[in-house]
C-alpha cells in the first residue's frame, strides 16, 4: 500500500525552500506541509505540519522519499486545513 502511494505521489510537485536552521521547509501547491533536516549519517528527517500543534516526525529517509512521505502524510490528513 505503501509502494502505491508513493508511486501516486511521483507526480505531485513539490517545493524546497532553504531554512535558517539547516533544514528544509517542503511547500505543495503554495500551502508550507512541513519540513526536512538533514541528519549526521546522511539521512533526512522528515516532519510533517499539524495545524496548531507541535509536527510529526515521520521517520528518517533519504530526501525525496522523505519529501514524499511528507506529501502523502499531509494530503491524507483530515485535518490540513490552513491557517
Amino acid at each position: 500500500m505503501l509502494t502505491e502511494a508513493i508511486t501516486a505521489l511521483t507526480y505531485v510537485e513539490a517545493s524546497l525552500v532553504a531554512s535558517t536552521s539547516g533544514g528544509y521547509s517542503v511547500h505543495h501547491q503554495g500551502v508550507y506541509v512541513g519540513y526536512i533536516h538533514i541528519r549526521c549519517d546522511g539521512q533526512w528527517g522528515a516532519y510533517v505540519r499539524r495545524v496548531g500543534k507541535k509536527a510529526d516526525h515521520l521517520g528518517t529517509f533519504g530526501q525525496e522519499q522523505a519529501v514524499l512521505c511528507i506529501l502523502g502524510a499531509f494530503c491524507d490528513s483530515p485535518a490540513r486545513t490552513v491557517a
